[in-house]
């Protein structure tokens, strides 16, 4: 009997045991696993700037790093480049892409992954496809038109010297030296400039740049008028410090605006006076460009030659009130035209396209470009720039190709100026028979 009762106890406690077990096997499958931390990497990919066949990559890294670390680039699981790396953050250049395309990009030291993979993009090409209309002033004398501002699509200005007949059919020698586009029509202006410094009461006008519809600055040569659209205040301050004409305005605001021209001239308006800067060269300065940088700080450059003949050439930063003169390496002599956005492009134009990354590089030709004089180059990005010159050159860049538009404008003159806004392309010049002639785009 005991033992029967000893097996029956026996067995229950097993039974107990087993249940036991079964109930902590049970709570420990279904007890939480932490989940596994995610990998942080001490370098970080950043797209700075990109263009339709470049791509400009900040690499950043950990404050703690203090050593210089040298790490492989990886696009698309490839090797591309090698760099040494010792600042926190370091721009690296990658070329030879494609329009609108992504990549792949990731660091590496040796076989150690330093950052996550990061997708980067290309600029998308601009599109070609412009619809143009002519224009032609002028009904004797030599009347042309040298410059040319977009203020938006219903509020352009170009400036110059038009020549009409009067009311009876005779020649009226009182030039209009202005146009203005409101949409649907051009109509001539007379912008007065006549002052203590400016005899003339319309002169031609040689430039003009606009701020605002009611913020314009023009200028006759010698002297600048602030001009509204509709009154001008002429300013003489300026006339003390020119020794040649002026040929060309750019400015930031209206309290930071160059005026630039023959003789090396340069001087520069504070919004209350001129100054005048030594440029370091007595030939003509025939274009001025500027652009904001990353740090909010205007670059500016001039381009100085003789158009005609070889009496040297310019390429100066200003930097300040004073300048620095920039490699002029691979250019020819005759130089007309500049546009550039900092440390991205450089151009200039004139017997030639040239362009370089770095100011400190030499320039190197567009070998594929027709042989037509070049007068004018501008840009709205880095993928939309437009050429002009002699026998109705037009060219368009959409980043990637370019394209020639000198069939929809050839005609036995040149255009000399050129404006670009958004999708509005302006250019202007003039007709070997007198005319002064408009070329207005549109996108």
């Amino acid at each position: 009997m005991f033992s029967v009762l000893q097996f029956f106890f026996r067995q229950r406690f097993l039974l107990i045991t087993a249940l036991l077990l079964a109930v902590l096997q049970l709570q420990s499958c279904n007890k939480p696993t932490e989940p596994d931390k995610p990998t942080i990497y001490p370098y970080k990919l950043t797209l700075e700037d990109a263009s339709c066949t470049e791509l400009w990559i900040t690499i950043e890294r950990d404050e703690t790093i203090n050593t210089i670390d040298t790490v492989k680039l990886l696009k698309d699981n490839n090797y591309y480049a090698t760099y040494p790396v010792a600042e926190k953050k370091q721009t690296v250049y990658v070329d030879t892409l494609l329009p609108g395309k992504e990549y792949l990009f990731t660091l590496f030291k040796g076989e150690e992954q330093l950052s996550y993979v990061t997708t980067l993009k290309t600029l998308d090409t601009t599109s070609h496809n412009f619809t143009w209309q002519t224009f032609e002033f002028g009904e004797h004398s030599s009347s042309a038109l040298y410059d040319v501002a977009i203020i938006d699509e219903n509020n352009i200005w170009a400036v110059g010297e038009i020549y009409m007949k009067d009311s009876l059919g005779n020649y009226d020698h009182n030039a209009y030296n202005a146009v203005h586009w409101d949409g649907q029509k051009w109509e001539l202006k007379r912008i007065n400039m006549l002052s203590d410094c400016n005899p003339v009461i319309y002169p031609p006008l040689r430039t003009i740049w606009a701020f605002d519809n009611k913020k314009m600055a023009v200028c006759s040569g010698g002297s600048i008028g602030w001009f509204d659209g509709i009154g001008n205040i002429t300013d003489c301050g300026i006339r003390p410090l020119l020794t040649g004409a002026i040929n060309k305005l750019w400015g930031s605001s209206p309290n930071d605006l160059y005026a630039v021209g023959n003789g090396g001239n340069i001087a520069h308006w504070n919004g209350s006076s001129w100054k005048k800067i030594e440029s370091g060269t007595s030939l003509d300065i025939f274009d001025i460009w500027g652009d904001k940088e990353s740090q909010k700080q205007s670059e500016v450059i001039c381009i100085a030659s003789h158009l005609t003949t070889n009496l040297g050439k310019k390429v100066v930063k200003i930097n300040g009130g004073s300048v620095e003169d920039i490699t002029t390496k691979g250019l020819p002599w005759s130089l007309s035209g500049l546009w550039f956005i900092p440390k991205k492009r450089y151009y200039i134009a004139g017997d030639g396209l040239y362009y370089c990354k770095n100011l400190e590089d030499g320039w190197t030709r567009v070998t594929s470009l027709p042989s037509y004089y070049m007068t004018s180059i501008r840009g709205s990005n880095i993928n939309d720039i437009f050429i002009v010159g002699a026998y109705g050159l037009l060219l368009h860049y959409n980043g990637f190709t370019w394209k020639s538009f000198q069939n929809t404008s050839y005609f036995n003159g040149a255009f000399g100026q050129i404006a670009i806004k958004d999708n509005r392309f302006i250019a202007v010049g003039s007709t070997v028979n007198g005319k002064a002639k408009i070329l207005l785009g549109k996108r």
